[in-house]
């Protein structure tokens, strides 16, 4: 679930107790005039202290509920750069400490008035900063249910709006891959991913193909075809269109992303060490899908084809691969994290089964 973002100005700025702050400081003038909120929470000079301390770069408790940010030589960055990515790792700590606490609410307040893409960049990476996949865990976490940045200076109502909402379908385009590469093979199989992507873009402006087996040997796809061979799953490839530009029949990017939702290493199969996580070797694909997945949200006035060849390499009918989830009798999924074959994959069954009809009687 996506934290509900605000941006408002220091003077709306409540605070209550399921609150943790984070004040992003790059000089310290900044702290010369702080506001009346703020300094029911802490005190000029103590902020002013503990900026002091501070090395550029780092970040600093102020208190149980509150961290200083020192920000590196800060420079604004323009729609066409990239923000300085000291900062992006720095900040992403920042919210990994806070969510340490397990907030309800995360207040980023800053001392200087950002611009537009600072503050896109800075709404992207704490969506970003704040997930996790705990798809099969039964006992979840605390997740930050609202994110507020706090600025000096008010912004028009329309200008909020249109912040928020681009940098939300950025953040929730690259969590939406990181779901898809984090979900094991036994899931996600070529097939199902094909079914993924077609309900993924089920409502957007963006046509999808799929060539399935008989297609890849009509057009002599050698190369995938035999990648695929000597699994049950069957490959397939995903072409995405989106055209942005319908008056320009140019294609301005061709995305391309392996789709591999398992590699055993086939014939020259992989020690176990080697293919424990390797049902990510389907990032790539994943990206393309949430890259193409954003643009088309954005509307952005480009044409785009996405490529996702997508196979499982194994020898295999029916294959348990290292890190299947297993749900034989109990609610909770057991992730096996080595390879279990035979005798071994057998024992887990029968103390289920005791353990059941112990917990009935």
């Amino acid at each position: 679930m996506t934290p509900q973002i605000s941006l408002s100005s220091i003077e709306e700025l409540q605070l209550s107790e399921d609150q943790f702050l984070i004040f992003l400081v790059s000089d310290s003038n900044q702290l010369k005039s702080i506001s009346a909120p703020i300094k029911k929470t802490i005190s000029s000079s103590q902020l002013k202290k503990i900026f002091s301390l501070t090395k550029k770069g780092e970040s600093r408790p102020i208190s149980y509920n509150s961290l200083l940010v020192h920000l590196p030589d800060w420079q604004e960055p323009s729609d066409d750069q990239f923000i300085n990515r000291q900062f992006i790792f720095q900040f992403r700590q920042a919210i990994q400490l806070a969510q340490k606490n397990q907030p309800g609410n995360l207040l980023i307040v800053f001392l200087f008035q950002p611009n537009s893409t600072s503050l896109k960049i800075i709404i992207e990476n704490a969506l970003l900063a704040n997930y996790k996949f705990n798809r099969y865990q039964s006992s979840k976490e605390k997740k930050i249910r609202s994110i507020k940045i706090i600025l000096p200076k008010r912004i028009n109502t329309k200008t909020k709006q249109e912040i928020v909402s681009k940098s939300k379908i950025v953040a929730q385009a690259v969590n939406f891959s990181r779901d898809l590469a984090n979900i094991p093979g036994q899931e996600i199989t070529p097939a199902r991913l094909v079914k993924i992507t077609q309900k993924t873009f089920a409502y957007l402006p963006v046509k999808v193909k799929v060539f399935n087996w008989k297609k890849l040997q009509q057009l002599k796809m050698g190369g995938l075809l035999s990648v695929g061979s000597g699994s049950s799953e069957k490959p397939y490839l995903i072409i995405l269109e989106y055209l942005g530009c319908a008056k320009n029949k140019k294609i301005d990017l061709v995305f391309v992303g392996k789709g591999i939702t398992f590699d055993s290493g086939g014939l020259n199969l992989k020690p176990s060490s080697g293919m424990k996580e390797m049902w990510m070797d389907m990032s790539g694909g994943a990206a393309v899908i949430g890259a193409i997945r954003a643009i088309s949200q954005l509307k952005i006035p480009i044409n785009v084809v996405g490529l996702v060849p997508g196979a499982e390499i194994c020898l295999r009918v029916v294959l348990i691969t290292p890190a299947i989830l297993l749900m034989p009798i109990m609610a909770k999924r057991l992730r096996l994290l080595i390879l279990m074959l035979k005798e071994e994959l057998f024992w887990p069954m029968p103390f289920l089964m005791a353990r059941r009809s112990i917990s009935q009687r």
